[in-house]
């Protein structure tokens, strides 16, 4: 389940990116098949062969490492909505197209996989849920901020 990553990216950005999605993948294989109480942070990190000064260079938690997937797409549905021209006047379009442009930027491989390992595992982890709620009200609040900004809501 590897990420694709272009080859015109500067060697050092192809690492990162490498290295951030074998944290991803070994994190939901591992709070999937152990538990994710039961998985350290020192364990994981071992297991992908950093340190836990590098993993926090990815990711603040195992919750973020956990849901970062679903957020990933949030992330880029916010950069999008900063930028993509509407098509109608219609808010339901632009949130529309907005949403579809995003999901066009999400790998093709694997991706949804993660997204739905990642979505089981909130419903088991009650500290994923809540930082799940918490990263959606955030990434509401922004989109709304936006959309005010860039098209005068009121």
């Amino acid at each position: 389940m590897s990420l694709a990553i272009p080859d015109d990216l500067p060697l050092r950005d192809r690492k990162k990116l490498r290295t951030r999605q074998t944290l991803i993948d070994t994190a939901l294989t591992r709070f999937t098949d152990d538990g994710f109480d039961a998985t350290t942070l020192d364990a994981l990190c071992r297991d992908v062969e950093i340190s836990k000064r590098t993993f926090f260079r990815y990711f603040k938690s195992k919750e973020d490492v956990a849901m970062a997937p679903t957020q990933d797409l949030w992330a880029t549905f916010l950069t999008q909505l900063e930028t993509i021209t509407p098509r109608t006047d219609r808010l339901l379009d632009l949130l529309e197209d907005t949403l579809l442009a995003a999901l066009d930027q999400m790998p093709d491989e694997g991706w949804a996989d993660r997204v739905l390992r990642s979505r089981r595992l909130a419903a088991e982890v009650p500290s994923m849920n809540a930082h799940g709620l918490e990263f959606c009200d955030a990434t509401t609040r922004s989109a709304l901020t936006t959309l005010t900004t860039r098209f005068a809501l009121n």
